[in-house]
């Protein structure tokens, strides 16, 4: 049988597992610099008040001898990106997002140019009530400075699955949106009011003890998230959106349009 849009086939699984290991480019990232003004708006997206990520000054008086960028700001230079999009096999099957597995090993500092590459490290079937045949695809993310150092790497996986399959058996159909009370509402903000910002007082490994409290951090809303990472939510239009669709595949009329497609 050969690769069908929106099935999964042999044929496809075959094409996708050649790419194993095949390291590409990201270069149309929405971030390519570690800038004052990327790191404030991330850091408001997020919620995070802490003083290094909006004064300068401030941030050369932490252990960092300068200002940085919060960890998650990595997302903004790989995640939403079209180059990150395309070429992952099985073309209009499903993606569910499932997990993310970080490793920094440097900071990010004010002014570096960060470059990008994705690859594929593996694709295992998996048992599904849900829709079928199932498959989890683990896709690597590296991030390297101008040094060619590498800064961080970010699995995440997916489980690949045949739409229409998951929406026939319906098997979260009577699933209910979380709801939350006034009670549970001013937990939340009690939350917020409580979080401890540590700012230019480092926590080290060996100061932290069994029993110790750590105080929770409560993050903003996920649209927020979004836009701090990806600045448009996603969105190409106009000519941007008609270059994007000649890079693709040629589609039927009925198929999905272009923010829509997988493969």
């Amino acid at each position: 049988m050969p690769q069908v849009y929106g099935k999964i086939t042999d044929e496809g699984l075959a094409y996708l597992r050649a790419k194993i290991g095949q390291e590409r480019a990201i270069t149309d990232p929405y971030n390519e610099f570690v800038t004052k003004d990327g790191i404030k708006h991330f850091a408001r997206a997020i919620g995070d008040p802490n003083t290094m990520w909006f004064d300068e000054a401030y941030a050369r008086k932490t252990r960092w001898g300068g200002m940085i960028a919060p960890p998650g700001f990595l997302y903004s230079m790989s995640w939403g990106s079209w180059d990150l999009r395309r070429g992952r096999g099985l073309a209009g099957v499903h993606g569910l997002h499932s997990g993310d597995t970080w490793e920094w090993f440097k900071p990010l500092r004010l002014g570096q140019k960060i470059s990008t590459t994705h690859h594929l490290v593996d694709i295992v079937e998996k048992k599904s009530s849900y829709a079928g045949r199932m498959f989890h695809q683990i896709e690597q993310v590296t991030f390297r400075n101008e040094r060619n150092e590498t800064v961080a790497t970010w699995q995440f996986s997916s489980m690949r699955v045949e739409r229409h399959e998951g929406a026939s058996r319906g098997k979260y159909l009577k699933t209910k949106l979380a709801t939350y009370t006034p009670e549970e509402m001013k937990k939340i903000e009690a939350d917020y009011d409580a979080e401890q910002v540590r700012g230019a007082t480092p926590r080290y490994w060996e100061d932290v003890k069994e029993g110790d409290e750590l105080t929770p951090v409560v993050d903003g809303s996920a649209g927020a998230y979004r836009a701090g990472a990806l600045g448009q939510l996603d969105g190409r239009g106009d000519r941007h959106a008609r270059r994007l669709r000649l890079r693709l595949p040629t589609r039927r009329l009925d198929q999905p349009s272009v923010d829509q497609l997988d493969g």
